[in-house]
């Protein structure tokens, strides 16, 4: 079966607002130079990415964070115009640089034994699902028809030692996310990584999302 994918931008631009999941603000090609400044100054840093349907942008080199206004001009479209895995991309665009005091792995996807999805969920993320010890993630099997709630989700992030408020603030953003899992047909979608700031504030940083 050959299934669909969207890219980050995608995400970004459609599915997070409609689903009131917290992602960095961004900007997308056209973008005008003036805005361009504007918003590096607010963020402080920022980064490139090129819009392609192709995993493993930054260990090609093409996931690259910049400072400066110029910088970021030259980046935008170096990246635009470079090939990755065959595949040209359509544009290139730029995300918020978040400063991330943890960061938190998640995936939603169906079970091949027995058809039905599960949550998976870890404070170790940034790494690759296989290189996280089984210790140091929790799975919940999950009914079709009743989804994740928060309950679930908190009892989770307590398993793994995550209490409080931002265990709360997090089950619900969970939840929003299975929301959009069920509600869009995903076959699965992994968020790697969320992350949280120092004063609480929660981000999706990067999404994969086959249909």
């Amino acid at each position: 079966m050959t299934s669909t994918r969207i890219g980050e931008l995608v995400f970004l631009e459609h599915f997070a607002p409609l689903y009131k999941i917290p992602v960095p603000e961004y900007l997308s090609e056209p973008v005008t130079q003036s805005k361009l400044k504007e918003k590096l100054g607010k963020w402080g840093a920022g980064i490139v990415k090129p819009d392609v349907l192709a995993g493993k942008r930054g260990k090609a080199g093409l996931v690259r964070k910049v400072e400066s206004f110029h910088d970021a001009l030259h980046v935008l479209r170096d990246v635009a115009a470079e090939e990755i895995h065959g595949q040209n991309p359509r544009g290139a665009y730029i995300v918020q640089s978040v400063p991330a005091d943890l960061e938190i792995f998640t995936a939603i996807s169906y079970s091949t034994s027995t058809l039905s999805p599960a949550f998976t969920v870890s404070l170790k993320g940034g790494m690759e699902v296989e290189a996280i010890a089984d210790a140091d993630k929790v799975t919940v099997p999950l009914n079709v028809f009743q989804g994740l709630n928060a309950y679930q989700a908190s009892e989770a992030l307590t398993k793994l030692g995550l209490k409080g408020k931002l265990n709360s603030r997090l089950s619900i953003v969970f939840v929003n996310l299975w929301d959009m899992f069920i509600s869009t047909g995903m076959l699965s979608c992994e968020v790697n990584p969320w992350r949280v700031t120092k004063d609480g504030r929660i981000w999706a940083c990067d999404v994969k999302a086959p249909f």
